[in-house]
């Protein structure tokens, strides 16, 4: 059974700042390609829902505002015998309808009923559109 989490993305204001960060983190993996490693300290028990078709949800200025598709989750112990968890997700971005979320620490299991829906605009992910007009449209009950 898929499950998804959502984790808050620090110092981000927009859509944009996240994909910057991940263009910024990505990294060579000989399994995968491409990928993003987000580090964690507890690791998730249910990682066969994750890796089912699960994304990790990027929370900015209080809203949900972004999705990353999860190709991994790594559990590893750092050079002083501490406990890890490396979360590899593809750099790519997908926008999100926006939901607000109050702000938490760490990451939270997001059940699939509970996740927002992708935003498509005429066939594509809408990329170049301000996330004020987008928040405006979803507003107006258009999006």
């Amino acid at each position: 059974m898929t499950i998804h989490l959502i984790k808050l993305a620090a110092g981000a204001q927009k859509f944009a700042d996240i994909a910057d960060k991940l263009t910024k983190f990505t990294v060579s993996d000989s399994e995968f390609g491409s990928i993003v490693p987000v580090f964690t300290r507890n690791t998730p028990k249910q990682k066969d829902g994750l890796l089912a078709g699960g994304s990790l949800y990027w929370v900015a200025k209080g809203r949900v505002i972004a999705r990353s598709p999860f190709v991994d989750v790594r559990a590893q112990t750092d050079g002083e015998g501490r406990a890890y968890c490396e979360l590899c997700i593809l750099p790519e971005l997908i926008r999100v309808q926006p939901v607000p979320k109050r702000a938490f620490q760490g990451w939270r299991y997001l059940p699939v009923a509970d996740a927002p829906d992708d935003i498509v605009i005429d066939g594509d992910q809408g990329d170049d559109v301000p996330e004020d007009m987008l928040k405006e449209l979803q507003e107006l009950g258009l999006l």
